[in-house]
């Protein structure tokens, strides 16, 4: 819960009586007593009032079916995508992903995705959101699209506390990005890209983008706090209708039932929904295994005593690590029942019985609940019992009964944590801790053990495990985890639709394709991905007779006719092949037709078909190449490297044309000592990359001349490589030559020397103000740093020195002339013009010219 308590606009008397208890976030607000808050009965009606009001409004967010959003079809008509101005790249790249309205843009950029747009640069992405900001001002949509709000909600939180990782926030402070405000601003120039690399920008992106989600991943808080405070922590399916109802909501039962599917936090079990049990969020909560152990015996009946003589600590320090460690846990099933607990002081036996609760949840209760009278006595509220069944609140029962059942029956019994159980074989004990110590969600077999043992030892009993029971009859394992499955759950006509799986396995598939293609099934039979359903059909059919034999049952999800394999049907598929097709299509039917998983997939293709392949395209024969078209492709190759349509050029103008070699393939470059690389090069294979044969020839030579071999690399790639090595201070460009540190050592000029010139340089340049190299000089700049000063007496090229303060952290440059300043967004030539107006307040037009031509030494030619 990340909402500031300002977003309930509470009067300003209150928020400071909150803010005085160190309350900023909603989540601590609504789970603080309001006595503690010290209102007065004025102040508390407001306050009640307000919280309920604001908690029905989440819950029925919470409940919500669809998406509504605000539409924004309508634009489309007033403003085309064409007719904006984007450069030939920004609108390729919108065309990929299918962008081709301004609707869809906008839709885009407010749930933040347009950074996964591939081949969209920082330049682009500014271009881009320059024209959409447009649109949202001259439509008056500013502060209904919340990311383009001139005044967020939560503009005032700092990186720490939107949770980003120190190391994270520690570099977005390093780019001025101190709180949410100066984020979402960055986002809305365009700029945020140019400041990290892909994986940090991910990260960025994801911490910042679920504050304006549309549908964000929903923990369900509210619904959460209403089982606790109404529902007992669970509440019956059929009742979640009426529920939201009274909230408010658009509500879809089965569509709720998807989005709570699987979730370790509300636990769908048979008819009900309900709260995780304290035990499963300290299995989930990571802690150490002693604070752990100490929780655990504390609620499992131990004596503060014995747990202190256990651990060796005193009993208030026992006392501290629980207290201290339940405050981390929130909404588990027990608090549903401390309302009840402190309505009356029951037996607890009693209450035990009533509310289905065992000995540890029983504690607990006990624990959060308040402190009754040593002497007073146990009272049984019969009348408010029966108030209770006649509300459904607890299963009707004949109290006569009731009280007749509650004395223990005499069978041989154990106790775990305090609860009486039967006594189990191994298995069986084994079994009992899946079932009831394993998250709902599962866990790594590993982990199962480490728990069983625990238990075991905790208890006192006489259990250990070295390995996995892999005979267990009540867990199904899925992608990552064992968890609980109770296979009585299975009907005849269930069973009789699983055999139709396997009667329909004809060639080799992943389960992954039967589970997307019965998916009424899997969600009839609590089945949650291909390798759970792997597991089940081999449990239940691997020895039966009709399959046996004939249904080969391999590594999870994978399942086949004996004797076939996964490459056997890729090459089966290649050879039915009529002519070459792009490896995505080839690839894209075998995972419709088998449910194959595509990173696996393209590995196996590769592997398999490797020889194949060129420039994404399967061709479906082998190439064919004549001797004498070797012996001419020979005496070509001599480069260490090639773009395949130079080389293919190459061999045309030689006579050899595509026809004689089909294609470029490894089956005979390999012969020449070369490989293909990437999808657009060929190099020699004594190189690991294209970057490599690039840096070997640059970092040769002290000053090393471009060639028109260079310029056959792809413009982003060499420009790349280029701005590689002046970042890293290996070799910088001046006109057409790339000038190595090595010779500007022998030059007198150390990589010392130049990181000490930027260094000093970033240190004298203000942010936000243009400057070219020219106007450095005219300023004088070198007398503020003995660093700039000694590299402007080595009278170095002026080309050279540009290249320096390039490296100058946050550094912007224009499209046109060498014009720089240190800000957020793009350089740009309207963006200068406009300063230096402001900066000098010249008289004409005329004279602003001449000022930028004089101070700046830029002619500026396009009227202003």
């Amino acid at each position: 819960m990340h909402k500031s308590i300002r977003v309930l606009r509470l009067p300003a008397s209150i928020i400071a009586k909150i803010e005085k208890q160190k309350i900023r976030q909603i989540f601590d607000l609504i789970r603080t007593k309001p006595q503690a808050l010290k209102l007065t009965e004025s102040e508390s009606k407001i306050f009640e009032s307000i919280i309920s009001q604001y908690k029905y409004k989440e819950l029925s967010s919470e409940l919500e079916s669809g998406a509504g959003g605000f539409p924004y079809a309508y634009l489309d008509e007033k403003h085309k995508l064409a007719g904006l101005g984007l450069s030939r790249r920004a609108v390729n790249a919108l065309g990929r992903h299918s962008i081709n309205a301004v609707s869809r843009l906008l839709r885009y950029i407010e749930e933040i995705k347009i950074y996964n747009i591939a081949g969209l640069g920082a330049r682009s992405i500014a271009e881009i959101m320059e024209k959409a900001g447009e649109i949202v001002q001259k439509e008056g949509l500013t502060e209904k699209i919340p990311v383009f709000q001139n005044l967020h909600i939560y503009d005032d939180l700092t990186v720490e506390q939107m949770g980003y990782s120190p190391g994270l926030s520690k570099s977005l402070r390093g780019f001025g990005l101190y709180n949410f405000g100066l984020i979402r601003r960055s986002y809305l120039s365009g700029i945020l890209g140019a400041y990290f690399n892909h994986k940090t920008l991910t990260a960025v992106i994801g911490g910042f983008a679920k504050y304006f989600a549309e549908r964000p991943k929903n923990d369900f808080f509210y619904l959460k706090a209403e089982l606790v405070e109404n529902h007992h922590g669970r509440i019956k399916f059929a009742d979640i209708p009426a529920l939201a109802q009274r909230a408010g909501a658009v509500f879809d039962l089965e569509d709720f039932k998807r989005k709570v599917s699987g979730r370790d936090d509300l636990i769908a079990e048979g008819e009900y929904l309900r709260l995780p049990f304290l035990t499963e969020k300290i299995a989930a909560a990571g802690l150490k295994p002693e604070v752990e152990e100490i929780i655990m015996a504390r609620f499992g009946g131990e004596t503060l005593q014995a747990i202190a003589d256990k651990f060796g600590k005193t009993r208030e320090r026992i006392r501290q690590i629980v207290r201290d460690r339940m405050r981390q846990f929130a909404f588990y099933y027990e608090e549903g029942f401390v309302g009840e607990y402190n309505k009356f002081r029951w037996h607890p036996e009693v209450f035990k019985k009533l509310f289905a609760l065992n000995d540890f949840s029983y504690n607990v209760v006990k624990y959060l609940g308040k402190r009754h009278p040593f002497r007073k006595n146990y009272v049984f509220p019969e009348d408010y019992v029966r108030e209770l069944m006649d509300k459904g609140a607890v299963s009707p029962f004949v109290i006569e009964r009731f009280k007749a059942e509650l004395p223990e029956a005499f069978k041989p019994r154990i106790r775990v944590y305090g609860k009486s159980v039967e006594k189990m074989t191994k298995r069986g004990f084994f079994e009992y801790v899946i079932k009831r110590h394993i998250p709902a969600s599962g866990a790594h077999k590993t982990e199962i053990v480490r728990t069983a043992n625990k238990i075991a030892a905790d208890n006192n009993l006489d259990y250990h495990y070295d390995k996995y029971i892999d005979i267990v009859t009540n867990a199904i394992h899925g992608f990552k985890n064992v968890r609980y499955y109770d296979y009585r759950r299975l009907k005849p006509e269930h069973l009789k639709e699983l055999g139709q799986i396997l009667d329909a396995i004809d060639s080799v598939y992943s389960c992954n394709y039967f589970f997307r293609s019965r998916g009424e099934l899997m969600r009839k039979i609590d089945v949650r991905d291909g390798y759970e359903l792997h597991y089940l059909l081999r449990r239940l059919f691997s020895k039966d007779e009709r399959y046996a034999g004939r249904i080969d049952f391999r590594r999870q999800p994978m399942i086949a006719p004996r004797g076939e394999s996964f490459a056997g049907v890729i090459v089966q598929k290649w050879r039915s092949l009529d002519g070459p097709v792009p490896l995505e299509r080839f690839a894209g039917e075998l995972i419709k037709d088998y449910g194959y998983h595509p990173g696996t997939l393209i590995n196996v293709i590769n592997d398999t078909l490797g020889d194949y392949i060129s420039r994404r395209v399967l061709y479906d024969k082998e190439p064919s190449l004549s001797p004498e078209t070797l012996e001419i492709i020979k005496t070509v190759m001599s480069d260490n490297f090639y773009e395949l349509d130079e080389l293919a050029a190459i061999l045309e103008e030689r006579g050899v044309g595509k026809e004689r070699y089909q294609y470029f393939s490894n089956r005979w470059l390999r012969g020449l000592g070369y490989k293909t690389h990437d999808i657009n090069y060929i190099i020699k294979e004594e190189f690991a990359s294209l970057k490599d044969v690039f840096f070997t020839r640059v970092l040769s030579a002290d000053e090393y001349q471009l060639t028109d071999k260079d310029y056959r690399m792809r413009d982003t790639t060499l420009i790349l490589f280029i701005e590689t090595l002046r970042s890293e201070y290996r070799a910088f460009l001046v006109k057409d030559k790339l000038i190595n540190i090595r010779c500007l050592e022998k030059r007198g000029v150390t990589e010392t020397d130049i990181r000490d010139y930027v260094k000093a340089l970033t240190g004298y340049l203000r942010e936000g103000e243009y400057f070219t190299y020219e106007s450095l000089l005219k300023d004088k700049y070198y007398l503020s740093d003995p660093a700039l000063e000694k590299i402007e007496r080595m009278n170095l090229e002026r080309e050279l020195i540009i290249n320096f303060i390039r490296n100058v952290p946050g550094i912007k440059k224009a499209t046109k002339g060498n014009l720089f300043r240190i800000a957020d967004k793009l350089t740009t030539l309207t963006g200068f013009i406009n300063y230096v107006a402001k900066r000098y307040n010249p008289k004409s037009k005329a004279e602003l010219k001449d000022i930028i031509l004089n101070h700046y030494g830029l002619e500026i030619r396009k009227n202003i």
